[in-house]
């Protein structure tokens, strides 16, 4: 367990390989090695959370203002998940009324009736 996050690394390193852009714009694949011997405990962390933050902003740009604040103001996020797709209530309801536009018109009564009365037995119960 590490209890003291300025601890500092001893030999430690991490091979990569990915697709670089030039200034020409050719793509060009390397492969290379970074050394993170000597850095800290919260080094690696900060560097980390940088990383995780990019993740996250890219699906929270889809949330609207009162979204964002009600979905990521003062929430809390583990590390391997952020970034994954937020779904808007907009897009929620947008997708639902799409599927239900697609159904057989009673299908789609039949369906709104059953979800209705699902949801009166529920509220019963509570």
């Amino acid at each position: 367990m590490i209890t003291n996050f300025n601890d500092k690394l001893g030999k430690c390193t991490k091979s990569h390989v990915s697709k670089n852009r030039t200034s020409n714009g050719t793509s060009v694949q390397c492969s290379y090695t970074v050394d993170f011997t000597g850095c800290t405990i919260n080094e690696l962390l900060d560097w980390g959370l940088s990383n995780r933050v990019i993740a996250g902003q890219r699906p929270w740009e889809k949330l609207s203002p009162a979204e964002m604040m009600d979905m990521v103001d003062k929430g809390t996020f583990h590390a391997k998940t952020i970034g994954q797709k937020v779904v808007s209530n907009e897009e929620k309801m947008r997708v639902a009324q799409e599927f239900i536009n697609s159904l057989d018109p009673e299908i789609a009564t039949q369906m709104l009736k059953d979800v209705i009365a699902t949801k009166d037995e529920s509220e019963k119960d509570q």
